[in-house]
């Protein structure tokens, strides 16, 4: 899933939409990086939180953004580039990651999962599981059931887009702990239509609450 035709104008309609550095100030706070840990920026887009959470783990530290969009890994690239981060980015899709098990102590999924279908939800949750270490965090944003009467006005024709759907149903959280993550906590709303989670791998392997005992 892509939405490569919004590259050349991504961060200005972020910012436009609100989703600028206050935004993005909250999702470090969330994230709560330290030094010296390996992170993941799923579907990165044109890298800029991923920029900032390299800053946040130094030197000692190593973040990793993925996009399935060639045009947006292109404009993150030259981005980073530019700005003389350590930031790196990978072309690749939520749903078949390039990356070992148990490699990445935390990683973040924002304003992502609204796009994918159910199946790539699914699938895309559990790689992400299978890449975080066991302990490792998982930080959520992403449209929510608001209990703001005029925000369902307002995002009424979203909440009957086939892949939102399911966000504005509430139903996040539960594809989280279908693929292992518990446990999952609300840590933050933002405008009464986004929802910050943390959702966590257990210190016994995810992929071990799949198999059953022998």
């Amino acid at each position: 899933m892509t939405i490569e035709w919004i590259a050349p104008f991504y961060d200005r309609l972020c910012t436009l939409l609100g989703l600028g550095r206050a935004f993005r100030g909250q999702i470090l706070e969330v994230a709560a990086l330290k030094a010296g840990e390996r992170v993941l920026d799923a579907g990165c887009g044109s890298g800029v939180w991923t920029r900032l959470a390299a800053e946040a783990v130094g030197s000692s530290g190593q973040v990793v953004g993925f996009d399935p969009g060639p045009r947006m890994i292109g404009i993150a690239r030259r981005n980073a580039a530019q700005e003389g981060s350590r930031a790196t980015f990978e072309l690749a899709a939520v749903e078949e990651l390039p990356f070992e098990d148990s490699s990445f102590d935390a990683a973040l999924l924002s304003l992502v999962l609204h796009h994918l279908p159910a199946e790539v939800k699914r699938s895309g949750l559990k790689e992400i599981g299978r890449v975080l270490r066991p302990g490792g965090r998982l930080i959520v944003v992403d449209l929510d059931r608001s209990d703001s009467v005029l925000w369902r006005i307002v995002l009424w024709p979203l909440s009957h887009v086939g892949t939102s759907a399911d966000a504005f149903e509430g139903k996040i959280p539960i594809y989280l702990r279908e693929a292992g993550f518990e446990p999952v906590t609300v840590e933050v709303r933002w405008w009464k239509s986004l929802t910050f989670w943390r959702a966590m791998k257990p210190l016994s392997s995810i992929a071990s609450v799949e198999t059953p005992a022998k």
